[in-house]
């Protein structure tokens, strides 16, 4: 609305609703959907499966799951509840390296990963005034989102109502059978998980803005703009008051429950099979149970009534805010630019800017807080038999948490940037810049996680290892860590699991020098090029807090955080980049050619792309925390490498699993190489040796191979009178049919740590190639698995009127 000629007022009103399912709430792979399959309905498929929590598929009337689930009756939902079969795992020995639900495992039948309604509303108002040389605008933005989602997203992982049941190899299991299927079979288990209901979180926030600024053209070769924005960046937040947070302050030993140890009932000290038992530590009497052969399953899991279950945990409203977390209410943003036309004539131009802004966190950082205890619970089972569960032994769980860091800060970043523009000749301009970024109170990752969370509650290092951390039932091992209490009897804060607490304080740093070259379209012909040069690209994002606890709970960093920091200081910098184009209109023949020479040889267009840089983007960037090609070799052990064998901890590793890191030995070479065989130096590297504390080796120390593809188009248009017209157009993607390897075999698998023969090596040992692993699928360590998609065509026929 214009208030007179210098003054306008403008205000825009948005609403968007979409409505989805998808994803895998367990494993690594899933339906993505609703299942409509009969052997989904766990009643009819596995009717008497022992659940730890038989209730947990009731879903809350309020949620949005149980109208969408009333609407569709699935066969698995009864009305009021969900009657799914837990997930499977199988192991190394089935899925290799791969993930839960990965082939060759049989697939898992999983509710959707998500199954949500997402809603925003928008709303936008500014006042602009023109004042002489000035443009001074202000104004006010408000998003509303409401997101219902069930939880496990950027939870801890496989956690969910339906349960989890790993049926792995596992040397440390003392019932292991050596192979999955055979644990499967006689009821062995490594991890049974399970929560204890559905939960659904009811996530809310507004995001408020005001905003002043002002374009000042002080003359007619200076121009400045500066201004300032206020943020209002509510925390997202369960409005059904679902979430709860953990204080570490508020943790008392004396309240913590009891947890059951191992013990024989045969007398023994060592024992095994149904020998093997869950033993009260206050009076040492076995843990029997109706109808149950032993009682190993409940080794680890709490004794009822023996301490607070909610120890240092808040519930959001009592005592602690609604919202769980809090961080400043109200924060500044400044901004500021400024051009100056050196000549006067537009043609060689100084510009320069920079400013403060706010990150919001992606919704998967706090969407599975709901979970938390006293709202949900869970079970974490370890090394046990499924017949003891489902002949009367009854356990209460050891929960784990999500929560995030209470005090928090507002993800924020500094970003400047300084360049000149130039006219050239021929209808050209050239753009110079270094662009550069800082960013701190930065979450370790972007989607939360248990990759981007700092675990509160992860076993120390080396706790493993201690005297006073042995089950003495397993007997004395010659493998470190192997004869260890199971992980919940290990942890700092007793009567919890995992407690993977998302922290702002993270930062990451980039330099670089961007430049662009354009060409008008004139004559026919327009080009163009940017590159990219990054100079530098560092931080501590993606890495671990390395923590050490007192016994009464007080937690301190390791005192070689700085050190394990320095070493992974560098992130997956990618050091150039280039795009460029090229559009040509072909001559129209001359009027001599006659009418059928001009009718077959006008309005031709050729244009083409050439996409170019170093360390390309692999395959599966998520990977091995690879991003931009940057990659890093890891290491698998058949028997007795374990994390908690190498380290003492079961925790403490990166997103490939491991917590100790490959060892380099020798030069592994750039990472990529024109032998398809061997991308890098096998030789270069050997596995990480007992005692580990992680600080082997850096990250992103290899690059993947450069790109330099051109995609071509040939275009005909034909014109048909007036506005109507015929193209016929053939686009070539790939054209010279370049080959880049994208993927590689950056896994090595070794017998044991001391027994350091390769198990996948891509040659034989006389040195020639193995016959069995001539192909991307069956590659040995160093040999390419992928490629880029070569050289293929579309013909496309248009119609225009």
């Amino acid at each position: 609305y214009q208030l007179n000629s210098s003054t306008f007022l403008e205000g825009t009103y948005g609403f968007i609703r979409n409505q989805l399912a998808g994803g895998a709430s367990i494993g690594a792979t899933g339906t993505g959907g609703i299942l409509v399959n009969d052997t989904s309905n766990r009643l009819a498929s596995l009717p008497g499966f022992p659940l730890l929590y038989p209730n947990a598929g009731v879903v809350d009337p309020r949620y949005y799951a149980f109208g969408v689930l009333q609407d569709l009756n699935p066969v698995w939902f009864d009305g009021q509840r969900i009657n799914l079969p837990p997930a499977f795992g199988w192991g190394s020995r089935i899925q290799g390296t791969a993930g839960v639900g990965a082939l060759p495992g049989p697939p898992n039948q999983v509710f959707p990963g998500f199954l949500n309604i997402n809603r925003t509303q928008d709303v936008a108002v500014s006042l602009t005034k023109v004042w002489a040389a000035h443009t001074i605008k202000g104004g006010f933005y408000n998003n509303h989102s409401f997101k219902a989602q069930n939880t496990g997203a950027g939870g801890v992982p496989n956690l969910g109502f339906q349960g989890y049941v790993n049926f792995g190899n596992d040397t440390n299991n003392a019932l292991d059978t050596g192979f999955g299927f055979a644990n499967a079979a006689t009821g062995v288990f490594t991890q049974y998980l399970q929560q204890s209901k559905l939960i659904e979180g009811s996530m809310i926030y507004n995001n408020t803005e005001f905003y002043v600024q002002d374009n000042w053209r002080v003359n007619s070769r200076l121009t400045l703009d500066y201004g300032v924005r206020f943020t209002r960046q509510q925390p997202q937040y369960d409005q059904f008051l679902q979430m709860s947070n953990f204080f570490p302050g508020q943790w008392s030993l004396a309240a913590a429950p009891l947890l059951y140890l191992a013990g024989c009932n045969n007398g023994a000290t060592v024992c095994s099979g149904n020998a093997r038992n869950a033993v009260d530590p206050r009076t040492g009497q076995i843990l029997t149970a109706p109808g149950a052969a032993n009682t190993a399953a409940a080794i680890g899991t709490v004794v009822p009534n023996s301490g607070n279950l909610n120890n240092g945990i808040r519930q959001a409203g009592d005592g602690i805010a609604d919202t769980s977390y809090v961080w400043p209410r109200l924060v500044v943003g400044p901004r500021f630019g400024v051009a100056y036309d050196l000549t006067g004539s537009q043609t060689f131009v100084l510009r320069a800017g920079g400013g403060l802004f706010y990150d919001r966190p992606d919704g998967n950082t706090v969407f599975s807080i709901p979970g938390n205890p006293p709202i949900s619970t869970s079970q974490d089972l370890r090394n046990g038999q499924l017949q003891t569960l489902g002949s009367g032994l009854s356990t209460a769980g050891v929960p784990a948490l999500i929560d995030f860091q209470y005090n928090a800060q507002v993800p924020s970043s500094w970003q400047w940037q300084g360049g000149v523009q130039m006219a050239l000749p021929w209808a050209m301009a050239l753009d110079v810049a270094y662009v550069g970024n800082h960013g701190f109170n930065r979450l370790r990752s972007f989607q939360g996680g248990t990759n981007g969370s700092v675990d509160l509650n992860a076993v120390d290092f080396g706790a493993a290892y201690l005297p006073q951390n042995q089950d003495p039932t397993l007997g004395p091992s010659s493998v470190p860590g192997a004869s260890a209490y199971t992980s919940n009897l290990l942890r700092p804060f007793r009567g919890l699991s995992n407690i993977n607490e998302q922290q702002t304080r993270f930062w990451d740093e980039y330099h670089s020098i961007q430049m662009s070259l354009n060409r008008r379209f004139q004559n026919g012909l327009a080009f163009g090029t940017n590159y990219t040069l990054g100079l530098s690209l560092k931080g501590n994002t993606g890495l671990l807090l390395r923590l050490q606890h007192a016994p009464d709970g007080t937690i301190s960093i390791r005192d070689d955080q700085a050190a394990y920091e320095k070493l992974n200081e560098n992130l997956a910098l990618q050091r150039h980049v280039i795009k460029s184009y090229a559009v040509w209109d072909l001559p129209n023949a001359p009027a001599h050619f006659g009418l059928l020479g001009r009718y077959l040889l006008n309005d031709w267009q050729v244009s083409g792309v050439l996409t170019a840089g170093s360390a390309n983007q692999p395959l599966a960037p998520q990977v091995n925390n690879q991003t931009n090609g940057r990659y890093d070799l890891t290491y698998t052990y058949q028997n007795n490498g374990q994390n908690v064998n190498l380290t003492g901890s079961p925790d403490y590793s990166g997103p490939d699993g491991r917590a100790a890191r490959i060892v380099y030995v020798g030069d592994p070479g750039s990472g990529c190489s024109s032998n398809q065989y061997a991308q890098f130096n096998t030789a270069a590297v050997t596995g990480p040796q007992y005692r580990s504390v992680g600080l082997e080796s850096g990250r992103f120390i290899l690059g993947g191979c450069p790109d330099h593809t051109v995609d071509l188009a040939i275009a005909r248009n034909i014109r048909l009178g007036g506005n109507r017209n015929l193209q016929f157009r053939l686009d070539i993607f790939n054209a010279f049919n370049t080959v880049v390897i994208n993927d590689r075999e950056r896994n090595v698998i070794y017998r044991s740590p001391t027994d350091l023969t390769i198990v996948n090596s891509q040659y034989l040992p006389d040195g020639s190639l193995d016959p069995a692993r001539l192909t991307p699928r069956t590659a040995g360590f160093g040999g390419a698995t992928g490629a880029q998609p070569m050289r293929n065509l579309q013909l496309q026929i248009r119609v225009g009127f």
